[in-house]
């Protein structure tokens, strides 16, 4: 992920042989993008700065957490994602817990 703090904007970079292969524009498809992780099943999962978690996957990313409804909103501060496909954030609420579909 790269963060383009001119514009205020965020890319997905796929880079091989030291060369970017493909820069897709996350932050047109997922506000506030700044963590990822590999889905061990194909995509990949991308945490937000205000605790939401979106999957991206062939071009479609699909928003399958709100983060924390309430009246202290959520803010993220790291993301990973285990070999299981467990997702961990960690947050100004204490860690989050995704048990990701399949």
């Amino acid at each position: 992920m790269a963060l383009d703090e001119a514009k205020n904007t965020s890319h997905l970079l796929r880079i091989r042989d030291r060369r970017v292969q493909e820069d897709i524009l996350i932050s047109s498809l997922v506000p506030r993008a700044r963590f990822v992780g590999a889905d061990p099943t194909g995509g990949i999962w991308i945490g937000t700065g205000d605790a939401k978690l979106a999957h991206y996957l062939n071009g479609i990313a699909n928003i399958v957490s709100d983060g924390r409804s309430g009246a202290l909103p959520a803010m993220m501060f790291g993301f990973s994602v285990d070999s299981a496909g467990v997702g961990l954030g960690s947050t100004n609420q204490g860690l989050y817990r995704w048990d990701m579909p399949h």
